[in-house]
């Protein structure tokens, strides 16, 4: 919530702005809320807004050739992390990009992993089981 001091009365339009950073992709809903100075109060129409993100990015393991698969609308330097269950970084490469395929050669114990793709700031996770 963000609160903006008021003008008065004015007969010159005044303009305020306010910038929702680090949104997620996802659908927002604005309303805004003017009051008096003397506590009258009105609300503006809702707004919607729907964010897309263009680094979106789909994460594939296949488990018969050890391959994690990166795809995105977009072609994206990332940086693959893999975390066990405990929240340890077991495997990290800082040279992928989406749109392309990366064969793990390490030999992980059977359970369940985190495969993580970092990408503009933005996080994107898959858990994998490796039998």
């Amino acid at each position: 919530m963000e609160s903006f001091q008021g003008q008065g009365n004015s007969l010159v339009e005044t303009e305020y702005n306010f910038n929702d950073e680090n949104l997620e992709s996802g659908k927002y809903l604005y309303i805004l809320k003017q009051v008096d100075f003397n506590g009258d109060y009105s609300f503006s129409e809702k707004i919607f807004v729907e964010i897309k993100s263009e680094t979106a990015i789909v994460i594939f393991y296949s488990t018969e050739n050890k391959i994690i698969t990166l795809s995105s609308p977009e072609v994206h330097e990332i940086v693959l992390s893999i975390y066990d269950l405990n929240g340890k970084e077991i495997f990290k490469n800082q040279n992928c990009t989406t749109n392309s395929n990366l064969r793990i050669t390490e030999d992980f114990s059977p359970g369940f992993y985190i495969i993580q793709a970092e990408s503009k700031g933005q996080f994107f996770n898959q858990k994998i089981l490796i039998k």
